[in-house]
């Protein structure tokens, strides 16, 4: 009786009949009442769909959306649906036909656990009499072979109906059948260590006998009594200095140009809190990308040029993109300073992260790790002078993420959803910086694909690229600088790391950031 019952709405579609209680599974019978109880509950008379819903006698108490009691219609009593006088002897009744056959049962179940007993009992006396394969068989030849039936006993056979002691009795026949194999093969054995016991011991007379000068023969035993033994010299150790292993000096060797990006291993270095990553020096053709886009003005162009080869000296980078906790303390510091009649900080724009508290610049809460937005190209180059560093050049920047393989995107060069914050994951905005450990770049630097697009240190001018045509001039404070790395924002074709971006320093966005490099001292 206590079925939850539903609420339905046949308004519509029924001749504009009030809402109604949905009662009989075939649309018979249905309860009046107008709009669902607020409680859910109440007595609701029982009215037949099919007879223009007329009254047709009987009740339903609903209490919390669960019918505790009905009172069937007169002729018309729906088949799973009961009056409690006729449904308690049905249910009474079920109980003590289920309790009897359980009662039956008993003895089929005792019998089994009995016998299933005893068969635990004899392989554990066969564990005991049987050597394990684990343990040194000790060969005697007085070990009766006997077959499983005998070892059980004549009353009690392997209960194989089971598959686990059926397993057991084929493992104890195998043990049976080792120890007669051992037992039938113990003379043979005895006989072959007797005549090597013989054969040392005439090896050893011969020995003797050879170097005694003494015509004195030499009794017939295998081992001489008497025989002194031989006087130990010690020998001084010699104190010849081991020269220590010299321990490889990874700035020494980042000097080095690396050929291959798999000659290199990460080295992660921390300079005042902020983990930086060593890039070796190194060569790479810059740009040469067919398929990675660009905008040119007014549209975007498919296909970046080549830049030219590039020789890139040894550099320190940051590890992760900076965040948004790591600017605030800079405007904690320094204040939101205005260059060229921008702020370093867009702090009026809605998608900021970090605001003002009680004359403090905060991150939002869950933001602190995220990479900073809303930025000026001078607030990011400002930023990187404050920690003593300078934004990367743009060749400094495809290097760390491209290396002498020149790779399509920092981790390889087919394109991995998992390996970035993009247009098709990011949900609409940033990412906690190093969120996609697998796309980590070949130095170990993190997000240098995707989050947020990166301010370089270098005017926009067409390739080939040189690194004295002016164009890494940071006096310069109206011309477009370059942007890498594309962002959350980027489909996947605007995250390949020869990609560029370029917008003028005095603009900010939700989707730019920037990290900094400082030189190899």
């Amino acid at each position: 009786l206590l079925r939850r019952i539903q609420w339905v709405d046949l308004s519509k579609g029924m001749g504009n009949v009030p809402a109604m209680l949905l009662l009989d599974r075939s649309l018979t019978y249905l309860l009046a009442g107008g709009e669902k109880p607020k409680e859910a509950s109440g007595t609701f008379d029982v009215r037949d769909v099919n007879a223009g819903f007329a009254n047709v006698g009987g009740k339903v108490i609903i209490k919390d959306d669960l019918i505790v009691n009905y009172t069937t219609p007169p002729d018309n009593d729906p088949e799973w649906y009961r009056d409690p006088a006729v449904i308690a002897p049905i249910v009474i009744g079920s109980l003590v036909t289920l309790i009897a056959t359980l009662i039956s049962l008993t003895p089929f179940f005792v019998d089994r656990a009995e016998r299933a007993s005893a068969t635990r009992t004899a392989i554990a006396a066969l564990n005991t009499a049987i050597p394990t394969t684990d343990a040194p068989l000790v060969v005697t030849t007085n070990i009766p072979t006997r077959s499983i039936e005998e070892l059980l006993g004549e009353t009690q056979t392997v209960d194989a109906r089971t598959f686990a002691e059926t397993q057991a009795a084929q493992d104890f026949q195998a043990r049976v059948a080792a120890a007669a194999t051992a037992t039938a093969e113990a003379p043979t054995l005895q006989a072959q260590f007797e005549g090597t016991l013989i054969a040392a011991g005439t090896a050893t007379r011969q020995y003797y006998l050879a170097q005694t000068p003494s015509a004195t023969p030499i009794p017939p035993t295998l081992i001489p009594t008497n025989t002194a033994a031989p006087t130990l010299t010690p020998i001084p150790p010699t104190n010849t200095p081991v020269p220590p292993t010299a321990t490889p000096d990874p700035l020494a060797i980042a000097r080095t140009p690396v050929t291959r990006n798999a000659d290199w291993t990460p080295v992660v270095q921390d300079f005042d809190g902020v983990a930086m990553v060593l890039v070796p020096a190194g060569c790479f053709e810059m740009g040469n990308d067919p398929e990675a886009q660009y905008w040119n003005d007014s549209a975007w162009i498919t296909g970046v040029p080549t830049g030219g080869e590039q020789c890139v000296a040894p550099f320190w980078l940051d590890q992760y993109e900076v965040t948004n906790a790591q600017f605030a303390e800079f405007l904690n510091t320094v204040g939101n300073q205005t260059v060229e009649g921008v702020t370093y900080l867009d702090s009026g724009d809605s998608d900021v992260r970090i605001r003002q508290q009680g004359g403090q610049w905060v991150a939002d809460s869950g933001y602190a790790d995220h990479p900073a937005i809303e930025l000026s190209w001078f607030g990011a180059r400002d930023y990187c002078d404050w920690v003593s560093s300078e934004l990367p050049t743009e060749a400094q920047w495809e290097y760390a993420a491209r290396g002498p393989d020149e790779l399509v995107y920092p981790w390889g060069n087919e394109f991995v959803a998992d390996n970035v914050v993009y247009g098709g994951n990011s949900g609409g905005g940033t990412a906690r910086i190093g969120s996609r450990p697998s796309g980590v770049s070949w130095v170990g630097a993190f997000d240098l694909s995707g989050n947020v697009w990166e301010w370089t240190a270098t005017l926009y001018q067409n390739y080939p690229y040189s690194e004295t045509d002016g164009r890494n001039n940071n006096d310069n404070r109206t011309d477009v600088r370059v942007l890498r790395g594309g962002s959350w924002f980027s489909l996947d074709g605007g995250v390949r790391s020869a990609l560029r971006l370029r917008d003028y320093p005095t603009l900010s966005y939700d989707h730019f950031g920037f990290r900094c490099v400082r030189p190899l001292l």
